[in-house]
Parts: structure tokens; C-alpha cells; sequence
């Protein structure tokens, strides 16, 4: 008789505020460090693994469904077009998609729901939250301060202080 080792994970679904967007670079040009690719950082803030194939990405009028990754607890990801994906993989983990959503530099509603259309977390930036207009014109992204003060908008958000321009797939500086 032969064993087999196997791991069981429980997914999880994420309820609205566990599922975070927290990191936008919508303007990579001129690029600082970071490749020229548009992303959004997506964080895990709850106690369990979600599958991102369970929710989607809403930038503008525009949405995708995310790719079929386990995402952990306390984990962060980059999503991005997957064109521009092998750019981003030495940086972070990375789940690419087809026809990612164009970010606009001056600002829009970017937002993850799940198949029931109830929104995990919503983000409507403009060019004021870099709070710096060098940082705003472009290779900079807009990092989350802090993760647990999701409710407080402008003052929650500001230009990386990375030297790279910003810090896809980690936690924010």
C-alpha cells in the first residue's frame, strides 16, 4: 500500500473590509524604478484564504474577473494586465489578468465585489492624495497608510516614500 500526502485548505469568503485595495500605481510614467505597468495591491485582511477567482476588479466602467489564486491571511498581491505581468513576478507575487482595467492618473473608483455584487472595498483616488505634485505627475504609486483605518480616504492614502516609487506585493512604506 502506498501513502499520499495531501494538504487541505479551507477557502474562506471575504466580508466587505477583509478584502483590501492597497496600493494603486495608475501613472508609471516616467518610471522611477518600477517597470512601466499600471497595478493594483491587493491585501488579505482577514483570518482566512480566499480564492481571487471569487471576486472581481472594477476600474472606471471597466471589470475583470481575478485569476483562480489562493490568497492568505495577512498576504499581498499585484494585479495586473497579463502582458505586463513577468515584469512585476521578480517584484511580488503577481495575478495577472486578461484585459486589465485602465487606471485613469487623475483618479476613478476602483473596487473588488464579489458574485453577489456586494462591494469588499471601494477606493475613489484623485491626484490630491500623493499630497506631493512632483510624486503626482507620474512613477509613483498611491500607497494605503494604514489598513485598519480603511474608512478615512484622502488622509489614509499618500505617494509611496519607496525610493522604487512604490511597493507592490508589500507592506507599505
Amino acid at each position: 500500500a502506498s501513502q499520499k500526502t495531501f494538504t487541505y485548505i479551507q477557502v474562506d469568503h471575504a466580508l466587505p473590509n477583509e478584502l483590501l485595495i492597497t496600493e494603486i500605481m495608475a501613472d508609471p510614467s516616467p518610471v522611477i524604478a518600477l517597470p512601466d505597468a499600471e497595478y493594483i495591491e491587493i491585501y488579505n485582511a482577514s483570518t482566512g484564504v480566499v480564492r481571487l477567482s471569487d471576486y472581481r476588479l472594477r476600474a472606471g466602467s471597466s471589470e475583470t474577473v481575478l485569476p483562480d489564486i489562493l490568497l492568505f491571511s495577512h498576504s499581498y498581491i499585484i494585479i495586473c494586465d497579463e502582458d505586463k505581468s513577468a515584469l512585476l513576478e521578480g517584484i511580488g507575487p503577481v495575478a495577472p489578468v486578461a484585459n486589465f482595467p485602465s487606471l485613469t492618473n487623475s483618479g476613478s473608483t476602483v473596487l473588488l465585489k464579489d458574485a453577489d455584487e456586494i462591494i469588499l472595498h471601494s477606493v475613489t483616488y484623485d491626484l490630491s492624495w500623493y499630497h506631493d505634485p512632483d510624486k503626482s505627475d507620474g512613477g509613483w504609486a498611491l500607497e494605503m497608510i494604514n489598513p485598519t483605518h480603511i474608512c478615512s480616504d484622502k488622509e489614509n492614502w499618500s505617494a509611496a516614500q519607496n525610493l522604487t516609487g512604490g511597493t507592490p506585493g508589500q507592506i507599505n512604506t
